[in-house]
């Protein structure tokens, strides 16, 4: 019941429904009502520690991608259809030696 969402519940126009943590914490698992959020916030955090090139400077990439895996379509080819349509549309243009250039992570 606290007030952290306040903002985005207001500029997304939708309904806040607090919780109780005391109550919640006594409830089983499989009836929380937070159980699903609570589930994906885990796989979000496993899916960015599995990932060694993860940087807090390209979080908007790694969510989209997190999103893609997790949303529909089910089919894993129309997936990487929608990635890579994604990708293709946009306009900027990253040259090989650019990224290199400006990334100190990996000069030699």
């Amino acid at each position: 019941m606290e007030n952290a969402h306040d903002m985005v519940v207001r500029e997304r126009g939708l309904v806040s429904e607090p919780y109780n943590s005391k109550e919640i914490c006594r409830v089983p698992d499989r009836e929380n009502p937070l159980g699903k959020v609570n589930h994906l916030c885990f796989l979000l955090k496993e899916f960015l520690a599995r990932h060694d090139g993860f940087d807090r400077d390209d979080m908007d990439g790694w969510l989209d991608l997190f999103s893609a895996i997790m949303n529909p379509p089910e089919s894993n080819m129309e997936k990487v259809s929608f990635i890579l349509d994604r990708a293709m549309s946009n306009p900027k243009t990253l040259r090989y030696r650019d990224y290199f250039r400006q990334n100190p992570r990996y000069e030699g």
